[in-house]
């Protein structure tokens, strides 16, 4: 098999630990090493310098293809580079991958990585991603080591061509933390991000939106298509004639086949727009804008959810404050807006609801900034029971391995998280993650966050991906941030 451009091959030493199970959380290699000849900085030579190496091994969740009859993780994995007398620098990095087995266990990891010595010979361990579903796949190595021969080297480059490294490798540690990065493009937003994943064209995709300073809406997708499936660059979704603006947050879901895009307009009316097309043309495919059936108004940005039977259900803030539905019926929107039962529920911020088994569940900001959710079980709503907490923002939820996570805005502006486990919430604590490109900021939002099981189903045998739990937000300066939990 042929080696890509960009590889890590190294020897460690037999202190490492082997066999964790830490599947839930993300995993980051570090490596240390020097910069050797040939690594340039702005077209300057910066030959040995020590360099600092992270690689977030989830930042992908991209699937995989068959190559030459093994699987391969086509990449490109996010990762940091701190250099000294330089600075830090966001950076690529691409791995082949194999699933082999040690000692009865199975690992899935990137081809020729590292070798570990053993007592009765070399034996080759790969480090693997939590993002493979396969059991025992997790290597852990839980402290710095020295490397004590290098048996290859690692080049990469980075920061929008500004940096290529070639360099040699001296220590080595992977740690599992989370992680958040910036979304590519460079993209701004005055409002909070929406984020959906779902199946087009035998292609997953995640999905993103954001109302654009210009109060267009904007949209930055990864796939699991090939070529240039991450997430790369801002496009603007057909705007139409005379052009649909947001003044919110917008909202989208994948519902039969269809990606479902909703926004509140500039005179607070909820309008629709529906791609049918291929992830990889994401501006093709656009039905173009229409207005939602029923004449319903919100103050806030809406929110869909499609429930366990398939129904598809859109909820606003109503110009009273109430929480109202409108369901999508026989190929259309209801003509009449209802209010969520019992009366009397309010909110300041857009809802939100999750299909949790046969429950849905609706989740709204109080007036007194705190967290309330109605359960719609059995053919109706139950009651607004208090959750607890305190938000200035609308909240989010995900499920996860039967664990509904619900994400808030903190009043501190951080990300904080409760964890329903099919009879009680676990309590509040706080997730927000050190920063990508500065690890002592942490990701701090004024908005509210939005979640979504990445790739949650197994649409396709050759994708061995399944779903993984990503919150984005947008940050202090509207900079929009991907978050791994």
């Amino acid at each position: 098999m042929k080696i890509p451009k960009y590889f890590v091959a190294i020897t460690v030493a037999t202190s490492f630990l082997i066999g964790s199970s830490l599947q839930a959380e993300p995993l980051t290699w570090d490596f240390k090493g020097i910069t050797l000849a040939g690594s340039t900085h702005d077209g300057r030579q910066i030959d040995g310098k020590e360099f600092h190496l992270q690689i977030f091994l989830n930042t992908s969740l991209r699937g995989s293809t068959i190559f030459e009859n093994e699987p391969r993780f086509d990449g490109p994995f996010r990762g940091q580079v701190v250099i000294t007398d330089e600075g830090t620098f966001a950076v690529d990095i691409f791995f082949y991958v194999q699933t082999f087995s040690l000692n009865g266990n199975v690992y899935t990891g990137p081809v020729t990585s590292v070798f570990y010595e053993q007592s009765q010979g070399r034996v080759e361990v790969d480090f693997a991603s939590p993002i493979w579903n396969l059991p025992n796949q997790l290597v852990s190595i839980n402290e710095e080591a020295q490397i004590q021969r290098v048996v290859g080297s690692v080049e990469f480059s980075g920061d929008n061509g500004r940096l290529h490294v070639v360099g040699t490798l001296d220590h080595f540690i992977a740690t599992a933390r989370r992680v958040v990065t910036e979304l590519p493009g460079d993209g701004r937003t005055p409002s909070g991000p929406a984020v959906v994943t779902g199946e087009l064209s035998n292609i997953d995709f995640l999905e993103v939106f954001v109302r654009g300073g210009d109060d267009h809406i904007y949209l930055n997708v990864m796939h699991t298509g090939g070529d240039g499936s991450d997430f790369t660059n801002w496009r603007e979704v057909p705007a139409g004639d005379p052009p649909q603006l947001t003044v919110s947050e917008p909202a989208a879901v994948f519902y039969n086949g269809a990606l479902r895009l909703f926004v509140r307009g500039p005179d607070s009316r909820i309008y629709e727009n529906v791609f049918t097309g291929s992830p990889r043309e994401p501006l093709n495919g656009w039905s173009g804008w229409s207005e939602v059936l029923g004449g319903g108004k919100t103050l806030s940005g809406p929110a869909a959810v499609v429930d366990h039977n398939g129904k598809l259900r859109l909820f606003i803030r109503g110009l009273d404050n109430g929480i109202w539905e409108n369901d999508f019926r026989n190929g259309s929107w209801s003509r009449d807006w209802q209010e969520v039962p019992p009366g009397g529920g309010l909110t300041i911020s857009a809802p939100t609801a999750v299909a949790y088994g046969p429950t849905l569940k609706l989740f709204v900001r109080g007036i007194h900034n705190t967290i309330w959710e109605n359960d719609f079980v059995g053919g109706t709503f139950t009651r607004w029971d208090f959750v607890g907490g305190s938000t200035l923002a609308a909240p989010s939820a995900l499920v996860h391995q039967r664990i509904l996570k619900l994400f808030v805005t903190g009043l501190d502006d951080g990300v904080w998280e409760n964890d329903f486990d099919g009879s009680s919430f676990t309590g509040w604590s706080e997730v927000s993650p050190p920063g990508y490109v500065h690890p002592e900021v942490f990701a701090l939002t004024p908005s509210a966050p939005a979640a979504v099981e990445a790739f949650p189903h197994p649409a396709m045998p050759r994708v061995p991906v399944r779903g993984y739990p990503t919150v984005l937000v947008r940050g202090e300066d509207g900079r929009i941030l991907q978050g791994f939990f």
